[in-house]
């Protein structure tokens, strides 16, 4: 499972400069479950994009939903934004 969800947090995801408070990981939670139909824990997501280098603004034992230097543009987050909420 966890090279699964590795690779396709490394495939969908992109790295910035800042951290990007406008998205946390129940948004790439929540892409990761539309598109492999696979469930893991919001903890899971966290340790995976820690494992992938990304940083993040607090503790990740003390917030379940964290924020990540992670793109807008990054694929999973597209997305979200157009296939996971739907257009509106």
């Amino acid at each position: 499972m966890n090279k699964i969800l590795l690779n396709w947090l490394d495939n969908n995801l992109i790295k910035c400069k800042n951290i990007n408070y406008d998205y946390d990981t129940s948004h790439i939670h929540g892409t990761f479950i539309y598109d492999t139909n696979i469930y893991v824990s919001n903890a899971e997501i966290n340790d995976a994009i820690l494992q992938l280098g990304y940083h993040s603004s607090t503790i990740p034992d003390r917030e379940l939903y964290l924020h990540f230097d992670i793109s807008s543009q990054s694929p999973a987050l597209i997305k979200f934004r157009t296939e996971v909420l739907g257009p509106h």
